[in-house]
């Protein structure tokens, strides 16, 4: 779930408020520059004097902000290629007040990096400069790693004058964090560019990473789960990065399904090589990014992540997900790949056009009836009249790839100080519609029939001093929910308008405490004939802490039903063994009546015990 990314933050905090000195005189950005050291991607903004700012992180997708007080000039910045760093773009936008906005979008979740950032003082190696350490979570950042980033060069750098981020400035040397070998070897590396001698057809890296976890339920396993994800990322030629993700799992216990290896509700062009209930082995994603001019495109098997909302989805449609543990597994995780063309257009100095083509016909994942999570909320699974079992026919199932295939827009932007969206996507609704009908011998029947839906949407998030302010609004032009009215075949449709509102406060530099109001509001529907109120509120709160320099962190989340007054709580203490290597102790807990959404799961407490390990 995407709380549970804000749950497993790293060694440093991500979401946050850093207030520098004051200071009196404009403030001039007079080039900015990137290179990398081993795990280590660092930006250094130079200026011409010591900077306040303001640095946070937005989710959804994943971005780094940083709001620099009193510009009175700023580096002219280009869409960039910023080489096999974590950044895939940095942008920039004048916020008014003298404020300028710099945003780093990042190719990875923030649950799987660790950002600071520092102002280092004029010295022999320059002048005042600002300076964003991009390292992984988890893997190629082990302290020996960080101690040889962090060690300083023998030599001054050399003078730097580039005013703008591009290939030619990643193979500069970075200033007093970075070793001399280092930089002697992106000098040589450009060297060889210069004199013309050949790049290599095909390069790249190869990352692993070891997940096991065990869960405890009503005194026996429910899962004993070992995952392994290994990652290549690489490039062809000089103008094709790949990205290329698989998984592998291996489950002794078996609870959680499912029982074949194709569930009906993927594509042709999807769904793993193999998946049963004891192991799955599957393609996750599979990618190209390459540009034509200004546009920028990613091809492949993805994700794409609309919204900015933790724990229940407003706006993050765009995908499905697998519904094997609920919405107890983070996001990107339970999230469902599909094969997609999304282009990414500049719009002015700030804005930025995202189209989207999904070819993919491939829908929710739901857990297996019998299952610990299986569904059966009567406001989720038709309580069929008759002497028996359903007689369930095929799924009424879109599978043709162009006329079923789903569109979208996103547009994104930076206005009076707000990092704002606006979202349209034309779709197949993820979840099947249940409906109801009588076969011709008079039993009871049920069709699941996919349907399309217009979903309108909007985001809005802004800093103020050490809070963060998010919104999100979803418009769905057809809903589809279980009805008592079976002259309707059980089905109710209407429109619906989901939003959410969170506050997020950084406390001390190592506490975050985070709330989140959520709303879900029908259109023109019979209320007494729902399994739901027409409106519903659910409140969320998170708290998480970093203990002992980052090597304990503790957390605690909390859903909470208003209408159904029934509860889910995660809590869970990790533990860093060394850089690459943590293990945590959880648990995830329900209340409530068996109608609601996490009252369903009343009897389904358990207690997790994790590690997990990179390479």
């Amino acid at each position: 779930m995407l709380l549970e990314r804000l749950l497993k933050g790293r060694t440093v905090c991500l979401l946050g408020l850093c207030l520098m000195p004051t200071v009196a005189a404009a403030l001039e950005v007079e080039a900015i520059r990137v290179g990398r050291n081993g795990g280590l991607s660092r930006i250094v903004f130079d200026l011409d004097s010591a900077p306040e700012y303001h640095a946070f992180s937005l989710t959804e997708p994943a971005r780094f902000v940083i709001d620099l007080e009193a510009v009175a000039a700023a580096a002219t910045l280009a869409r960039a290629e910023l080489g096999k760093t974590p950044i895939a773009d940095l942008r920039q936008a004048a916020q008014g007040d003298g404020v300028h906005r710099y945003v780093l979008d990042l190719t990875q979740p923030l649950h799987a990096l660790s950002i600071h950032t520092f102002v280092l003082a004029p010295d022999a190696f320059g002048g005042h400069r600002l300076v964003v350490d991009v390292r992984p979570a988890v893997g190629e950042a082990t302290s020996e790693a960080v101690a040889e980033a962090d060690a300083p060069p023998a030599e001054p750098e050399p003078p730097v004058v580039a005013t703008q981020v591009s290939e030619a400035a990643s193979a500069e040397s970075l200033g007093p964090s970075v070793s001399q070998p280092e930089a002697e070897q992106t000098v040589a590396e450009q060297t060889v560019a210069d004199t013309g001698a050949a790049t290599p057809w095909i390069s790249g890296q190869l990352d692993l990473t070891w997940e096991h976890e065990a869960a405890i339920s009503d005194g026996g396993l429910q899962k004993f789960e070992s995952l392994l994800q290994p990652a290549w990322y690489g490039r062809i030629g000089d103008a094709v990065d790949v990205t290329a993700i698989a998984r592998l799992r291996a489950d002794t216990e078996g609870e959680l399904g499912p029982s074949v290896d194709r569930p009906v509700n993927y594509s042709k062009l999807n769904g793993p090589i193999y998946n049963r209930s004891r192991g799955e082995l599957s393609l996750r994603e599979l990618y190209v990014d390459f540009s034509t001019g200004p546009a920028q495109w990613r091809v492949g098997k993805q994700q794409v992540v609309w919204g900015q909302a933790d724990g229940i989805k407003v706006l993050d449609r765009v995908n499905p997900q697998s519904w094997r543990e609920f919405i107890l597994d983070d996001f990107d995780d339970s999230r469902i790949p599909l094969w997609t063309v999304a282009v990414d257009t500049p719009i002015g100095e700030s804005g930025n056009l995202q189209w989207l083509w999904i070819p993919d016909t491939t829908y929710h994942e739901l857990a297996e009836s019998g299952t610990p999570f299986a569904f059966t909320s009567p406001r989720l699974v038709p309580a069929l009249p008759g002497d028996g079992s359903p007689v369930a026919v095929d799924y009424d199932k879109p599978d043709d790839p162009l006329a079923d295939s789903d569109a979208g827009l996103a547009y994104t932007t930076f206005l009076g100080g707000w990092d704002l969206s606006l979202n349209y996507l034309y779709h197949y609704a993820d979840f099947p519609v249940m409906y109801q009908d009588l076969d011709d011998a008079g039993r009871p029947l049920l069709r699941p029939r996919y349907e399309r839906n217009h979903l309108v949407g909007a985001t809005g998030s802004t800093a103020l001093g050490s809070l963060i302010v998010r919104s999100e609004l979803a418009y769905s032009t057809n809903a589809y929910h279980l009805s008592r009215n079976l002259t309707e075949r059980g089905v109710a449709e209407s429109t619906e308008l989901a939003a959410v509102l969170g506050l997020d406060w950084q406390m001390n530099g190592d506490h975050l405490l985070s709330a989140q109001w959520f709303v879900s509001h029908l259109g023109d529907v019979a209320e007494d004939q729902l399994f739901r109120e027409q409106t519903e509120q659910t409140v969320s709160l998170l708290w998480r802490g970093d203990f002992a320099n980052g090597n304990w962190q503790g957390s605690a989340l909390g859903l909470y039903s208003v209408n159904d007054t029934d509860a889910m709580l995660q809590l869970k203490l990790a533990y860093w063994l060394r850089g690459n290597v943590k293990v945590w102790l959880g648990a995830d807990l329900f209340s409530g009546d068996a109608n609601g959404l996490f009252g369903q799961y009343d009897e389904q407490d358990r207690i997790l015990l994790g590690l997990e390990y990179g390479l």
